[in-house]
């Protein structure tokens, strides 16, 4: 995880991810909007089954409730195994 570059007083945080196995996520109470920018597809995984699991598939953006708290992403289909890098956003 790498926080990217927007100024300390914006109210949007953002990191970067890169991972070629499951990783999980904590929302901190705010919705998380995510992108894949590397990489061919993820799957989005609820820890709490609050929803299905669903693909992502490049330039494509998902966005996760903050009530679903922990979630997992892990590389998928063509990119299984592979490197992959999304970017996250989140409110302060």
């Amino acid at each position: 995880m790498e926080r990217t570059g927007l100024h300390s007083r914006q109210f949007i945080e953002t990191f970067r991810y890169t991972f070629s196995q499951s990783i999980d996520i904590e929302c901190n109470d705010s919705v998380q909007v995510l992108n894949l920018v590397e990489g061919g597809q993820i799957t989005i995984y609820s820890k709490t089954d609050a929803f299905p699991p669903f693909d992502v598939h490049y330039a494509e953006t998902a966005i996760v409730p903050a009530a679903v708290g922990t979630y997992s992403i892990r590389p998928s289909g063509v990119s299984e195994g592979k490197k992959v890098m999304i970017i996250v956003a989140s409110v302060r």
